[in-house]
């Protein structure tokens, strides 16, 4: 969450940087060294964080030559005394953040992420008691194919082509199809030997080819025609993946006719299909 406070807030509109900050006139004229070392060393601190929405407090520590530890004491005894008006450190104790509405940005965003984190952790869960449950060659299966979808998905995400990104996106989601229905009916994993064995061991090696030789700063005639061998190579690829999927469903259609074959037989037996019913 603290990372995403970083990475995600902008600096404020230019504004006075002592707008930000509150210095009590009381805390100026009290007498002490170590109050009047602390005043000073908040016109420091508010000297560097100048308009910014919220600091790091390493940041502060590196810039002034202190320790992490001894900026974060000394910033909370700061924030006891009234130095600033509307700050907050966040859960971690390393972020100070300078005003209330950047806070509840902060407080939102940190929820959504536990949000998240949990959600993750609950479908982790789930998929870990699945393939439990799974035959441990099947599991196996599986877990080498979503393996290798995600090095295809891998590569697509390096390569901007649009070309050969749609190319990649549909051998993805063919090949999920595919492990996505042997896992349903384990008994057609069998089917998948030479699918496992060979083709997409091959068509991974081939994808990460094109990969490499995209990557080359000087594209000259060979690797140029290898590029289109390549891409054409998917095409064929991928409508062989489709003609693999749908053999797989080959039982299941002939259960199909099976079964109307069988209903079609039961209507006709008890008249329920004739056409030329006497209305009148």
């Amino acid at each position: 969450a603290a990372n995403t406070l970083t990475d995600g807030l902008e600096m404020l509109p230019p504004a006075i940087a002592c707008g930000i900050f509150f210095v009590s006139s009381l805390a100026l004229g009290l007498a002490g060294k170590g109050r009047t070392s602390r005043v000073k060393r908040f016109k420091l601190y508010a000297t560097y964080i100048g308009e910014r929405k919220f600091v790091q407090l390493e940041k502060l520590a590196d810039n002034f030559g202190y320790s992490l530890a001894y900026v974060k004491n000394d910033i909370v005894k700061m924030m006891q005394h009234g130095f600033f008006t509307h700050a907050h450190l966040d859960n971690s104790g390393t972020i100070l953040i300078l005003d209330d509405e950047t806070y509840q940005q902060y407080l939102a965003s940190s929820a959504e992420y536990q949000r998240r984190k949990i959600e993750e952790e609950h479908t982790k869960k789930q998929e870990q008691e699945a393939q439990e449950g799974l035959d441990p060659e099947l599991r196996k299966t599986i877990n080498e194919g979503k393996a290798y979808i995600r090095q295809i998905k891998e590569a697509n995400d390096a390569l901007p082509d649009v070309e050969i990104s749609e190319k990649l996106s549909r051998l993805e989601q063919i090949t999920s199809k595919i492990f996505s229905f042997v896992e349903e009916h384990p008994e057609q994993l069998s089917e998948l030997r030479k699918f496992m064995e060979y083709y997409l061991p091959i068509t991974l090696k081939l994808v990460n080819a094109y990969k490499d030789l995209d990557a080359q700063p000087v594209q000259g005639a060979n690797i140029s025609t290898s590029k289109k061998e390549i891409m054409k190579t998917l095409d064929t690829i991928n409508f062989a993946f489709e003609n693999l999927l749908d053999s797989l469903y080959q039982s299941t259609a002939m259960e199909v006719s099976s079964d109307i074959s069988v209903l079609e037989a039961l209507f006709a037996q008890d008249g329920l299909t004739k056409k030329d019913f006497d209305l009148k």
